[in-house]
This record gives structure tokens, sequence and C-alpha cells, in this order.
């Protein structure tokens, strides 16, 4: 657990992200130092992955692997989109944080806030909707290699 979304982990590469996954939908660029790839068709719809231009070993490699709406994969406990919260601690136990311990400021991006659940190098963080499901699931990584 908390090692992949759809066979994408932390520190893939875009040419292995595209292996697994196929051609972005599109390439999202903003006032950050990296990119996003988006998948808004066909099964991976709905997952994001966030690259970071640094310098190695991270140049170019996933940081933050996101799937929401419409994504419909589960993990093998069937945790996915739309799982009640209930549910989701019940498999994943109490969140160790209430936000990410990087500093994603140095690098552009929003601190990261939800039920965080530690897997070093990287954590899952899961944000519930107002009915109290899960509305997206975060792989990231922890600032540490």
């Amino acid at each position: 657990m908390g090692k992949s979304i759809d066979r994408v982990q932390i520190f893939d590469t875009p040419a292995a992200v595209e292996r697994k996954l196929g051609q972005p939908t599109a390439i999202a660029y903003g006032d950050f130092a990296g990119f996003i790839y988006e998948y808004n068709d066909g099964r991976p719809a709905g997952l994001e992955v966030l690259f970071l231009e640094l310098a190695e070993p991270l140049q170019d490699r996933a940081i933050q692997i996101t799937a929401s709406a419409p994504y419909r994969g589960t993990s093998k406990e069937g945790v996915g989109i739309g799982t009640p919260k209930a549910v989701a601690r019940m498999v994943l136990g109490t969140p160790a944080m209430p936000r990410c311990p990087v500093d994603w400021d140095r690098f552009g991006v929003r601190t990261i806030y939800g039920d965080i659940y530690p897997f070093r190098p990287s954590a899952i963080v899961v944000n519930y909707g107002g009915d109290n499901r899960i509305e997206s699931i975060r792989i990231i990584w922890l600032g540490e290699e």
C-alpha cells in the first residue's frame, strides 16, 4: 500500500508513465518548477502525475500522483474514489498527520492537507468531500530520497 496508483510510482520518469498509461491528454505548466501529465480519457481518466524539474537525481521524476473522479480504480482493499470515510479509515487506520511535512512552497506548489498515511519515502493523502466520501487520493513524495 502507498506505492502506486495504476502502476505509476513516485520517482517514475515521464517515459515510464507513458509506457504504463499511454500519452497524457494534456500537459499542464504553472507557477512551479515542473509540469503535470493529465489523463482525461479512457481507463486512466481522472489521473494526474506531477513532475518536478529539479537537478539529478530527481530531475523529471514523479513526486505526486493524484486520482479523482472519474477515476474508477481501487486498491486491493477496495478503497477508491467515492468510498465512505468510515470504510477508508477502517482499512487505512487513523491518519498520521494533518498536513504534508514537505515545504512545498520551495517548489511553488501549495501545501497539501488531508488524511496522511506515511509509507516512506512516500505517503497516501486522502481528501473527502462534503458527503464524507473520498474525493481524491494522492501518493506524494515526502521530501526524502
